[in-house]
């Protein structure tokens, strides 16, 4: 038996669920080179889009098998959307057994052979994960009337647009289930009248509440700003892709110099030797790490200074010249909203390059 310990780089499986023309699909059009299988056309107004189009349950079987026997560059299967697939799933079982609906079989046997094939159709997704593809499902949201056993009354709650059979097995089988909505504000004027205030941000929800089913395992932040063009850094480390451009450095043109150079060519003018190369000025010396005691850094953010190779006397000095913390301050005095943002993928690369420059 194999042991082994610390995290395992593997691609994701991911569910993302909200509303009808939220941009659920265009979110996930932004995660490595996707194809899309498409079983209700719902990429046909996206430009730069790989899909193969399914009508039934079997297009959706072979578009699988073509991915895990041809050769191609993708790197995401986005399957648009589940809701659909289950419904070719219902179509393909009562033709297979010559029923007209999901209850023809009666005592809910439609509903186990639903949930039989469904399952079958994730598990035969395992061959991708392992040749490196990310499995993304898109669904949509219905709200529904919830009422917990230890409990009296009932409360709405955003779920998947599945069965209670599929549903369970959508969100249990996710890495992450990732619930895109609108951020509404509801306020009570003084005849106590409520109204929502809002519903143009988006947001991407990624924690568990009682109103919406979501979770990961990457710890994201619980709300992540949704808006377009779509700052994927924020997914890319938990991913392992790398999203940063190659810098080219480009030599700098000669000066044009017409009148000097035309002296020089002549004979009108000498030339004058150039003054002998003065020695380069001694670096300074290496900063060194201090010891710095696990309390003065907070968890998330030393493992990011490890890894970026960021000491922490170099990290309070870039945090006094923002006054995220006070002269002489400890990084654990930094506000938690402040915080929340430096880890974020995106902005800590930015601190990182900051805090190199100066160092240089």
């Amino acid at each position: 038996m194999k042991l082994t310990s610390g995290k395992i780089q593997k691609p994701q499986r991911i569910v993302i669920h909200g509303p009808e023309g939220i941009g659920k699909s265009t979110l996930a059009n932004q995660f490595p080179a996707p194809v899309f299988i498409d079983t209700e056309g719902s990429t046909n107004s996206m430009k730069d889009v790989k899909r193969m189009e399914c009508r039934s349950w079997q297009d959706i079987l072979d578009a699988v098998k073509w991915l895990k026997t041809q050769k191609h560059s993708f790197k995401t299967a986005v399957f648009d959307t589940a809701d659909w697939a289950e419904r070719f799933c219902v179509q393909f079982l009562c033709a297979r057994d010559n029923k007209t609906s999901i209850e023809g079989w009666g005592y809910g046997k439609g509903y186990t052979f639903l949930s039989e094939e469904f399952g079958r159709l994730l598990a035969s997704l395992d061959a991708l994960i392992d040749s490196g593809m990310h499995i993304i499902f898109v669904a949509h949201t219905s709200v529904k009337k919830m009422e917990l056993p230890d409990q009296e009354g009932s409360f709405d709650h955003y779920e998947l647009k599945c069965s209670r059979q599929t549903s369970p097995l959508l969100k249990e089988w996710a890495d992450a289930l990732l619930f895109v909505n609108y951020k509404v504000i509801v306020t009570t004027d003084e005849d106590k009248r409520t109204k929502a205030v809002g519903g143009r941000k988006r947001i991407i929800h990624t924690q568990h509440t009682a109103a919406y089913d979501a979770k990961n395992r990457w710890e994201l932040p619980d709300q992540i700003p949704f808006a377009l063009p779509f700052d994927f850094g924020v997914f890319a480390k938990v991913l392992g892709e790398n999203t940063s451009k190659p810098v080219v450095e480009v030599a700098a043109p000669a000066p044009v110099r017409p009148g000097v150079d035309k002296m020089l060519a002549t004979g009108q003018a000498t030339r004058v030797p150039l003054a002998p190369e003065s020695k380069p000025k001694p670096k300074p010396d290496k900063v060194e790490p201090t010891k710095t005691a696990p309390e003065d850094v907070p968890p998330n953010l030393l493992k990011l200074m490890v890894a970026d190779k960021i000491f922490a006397v170099e990290l309070k000095a870039y945090c006094e010249e923002k006054s995220f913390i006070p002269k002489g301050g400890k990084l654990t005095e930094i506000p938690l909203k402040i915080l929340g943002q430096m880890v974020l993928v995106s902005n800590w690369a930015k601190v990182v390059e900051k805090v190199k420059a100066a160092r240089a």
